[in-house]
């Protein structure tokens, strides 16, 4: 872009080579071009300098590579990144209330409030804006309370054995009670909000909070993604679309024969 077309020396030599060890150009994702001349307005040049090239016998072990383009900005070169996999999309999913946060009166306390707002509008448009603002103050508690509690196993652990070892040496165990309580809330809350992460429902109620319970239920989440799956040709399929039609197509003839 920009400049005066000239004949690239040495270009029929380098598709040349290319042809002759089979080699492909990779497929590239953002800018078109990598290069520019760092001038502006009309004496700016642009050229797309930077490609990548394999063969099919790469290709075949990295089906889905491609190359991620950056901006323009620091060097006269654009960044390039080589990705061998595709980038896992982060969905979207909308907040729940989740069943810890009920066990305090400040939830209750807080719903009443943004309910009591005023809207104006009509009754199916009012009750939309209020669920919207008892969502959002919920959430902003929720996410506040979680921070508040940290999630730090070993910082009550070792603030409980201090507050313990005071309480010995004075016979004051005011910290120690206070320490104990906040462990027994978080453990408790804890315990139910991991509960609805894995959709559980226990047996026993009186079960309690560990580090057990929280590495079964990252591991059982970890053994419920299908990372690949072979075709009928004997192939690995990766890529999550992919797999998803190859499954489509299995349901569909399965109907189809029955």
């Amino acid at each position: 872009m920009g400049g005066n077309s000239t004949k690239i020396r040495g270009l029929n030599k380098f598709v040349e080579w290319k042809e002759e060890h089979n080699l492909f150009e990779i497929d590239f994702s953002g800018p078109r071009f990598t290069w520019s001349n760092g001038r502006k307005g009309n004496d700016r040049i642009l050229e797309r300098l930077d490609k990548a090239y394999a063969n099919s016998c790469w290709q075949n072990i990295f089906p889905q590579a491609y190359l991620i383009h950056g901006a323009i900005a620091i060097s006269n070169h654009a960044p390039i990144i080589l990705m061998t996999e595709p980038q896992k999309k982060k969905v979207k999913r909308n907040y729940k209330v989740e069943a810890w946060s009920l066990e305090y009166k400040q939830c209750e306390i807080l719903a009443k409030e943004k309910w009591s707002k005023r809207v104006n509008g009509s009754p199916m448009y009012q009750c939309a804006r209020k669920i919207q603002y008892c969502r959002e103050g919920l959430k902003k508690w929720s996410l506040d309370k979680r921070k508040e509690w940290q999630g730090k196993w070993d910082i009550f652990e070792k603030d409980l054995i201090e507050a313990q070892l005071i309480m010995e040496d004075t016979g004051n165990d005011e910290k120690f009670e206070q320490i104990k309580a906040r462990m027994e809330e978080y453990s408790g809350n804890m315990a139910n909000y991991w509960k609805q992460q894995e959709k559980i429902k226990w047996n026993c109620e009186g079960d309690a909070c560990s580090r057990y319970f929280f590495n079964f239920v990252k591991s059982r989440k970890a053994r419920n993604k299908i990372e690949g799956v072979k075709d009928m040709e004997g192939n690995w399929i990766t890529y999550e679309g992919e797999i998803a039609l190859m499954f489509n197509n299995i349901s569909k003839k399965s109907s189809t024969l029955s």
